[in-house]
């Protein structure tokens, strides 16, 4: 192997290495892609410019989310859950907790109405009686779960967040 190439072989391998004897270049070069590695945290929102959009996001859809309740009737809540959704991934994390009990209840009645092909304008007169005993027991269940004292605290906490901070009304 030529003495260039024996060079070569070594800065590979590592010997030469980023160690205090490497070139300034690949010093420079090191320390750059280091900041840039472990700097990005640095470049990141402060809590109250997320708190700012997390309000400037719930005012945005505080119009529709009321159109969609007055108009929507009984499946108004799945027009819905894309928009609370979103809100839910811009909430600050003092809510995080709150939007993830609301909208596990509100995700698991969607899905278990789904499964049983039952509509939420059919649970108006009661679980549909063409449906076996455990589909009517899963949406029984589900109703009863997003009716729960958690479910409705938990709203309770983001409407409350909503107008204490937000000075907007959302659910």
């Amino acid at each position: 192997m030529s003495r260039r190439g024996a060079q070569r072989a070594r800065t590979i391998s590592g010997s030469a290495g980023l160690a205090g004897n490497a070139p300034p270049v690949r010093r420079l070069a090191a320390v750059l892609i280091l900041t840039l590695l472990f700097g990005l945290g640095a470049c990141s929102k402060s809590a109250e410019e997320k708190r700012a959009d997390y309000c400037a996001a719930v005012k945005d859809a505080s119009t529709g989310l009321t159109r969609t309740a007055d108009e929507g009737g009984a499946s108004a809540f799945l027009k819905a859950l894309p928009v609370l959704e979103e809100l839910a991934e811009q909430a600050p994390s003092d809510l995080k907790d709150e939007w993830q009990t609301y909208l596990g209840a509100l995700r698991n009645l969607r899905d278990v109405l789904a499964e049983a092909k039952v509509t939420p304008e059919e649970l108006s007169d009661g679980v549909p009686k063409r449906l076996s005993e455990e589909e009517r027991a899963r949406v029984l269940g589900a109703v009863r779960n997003a009716r729960s004292p958690q479910t409705q605290a938990a709203a309770q906490g983001i409407t409350q967040q909503a107008l204490d901070v937000c000075r907007t009304q959302i659910l």
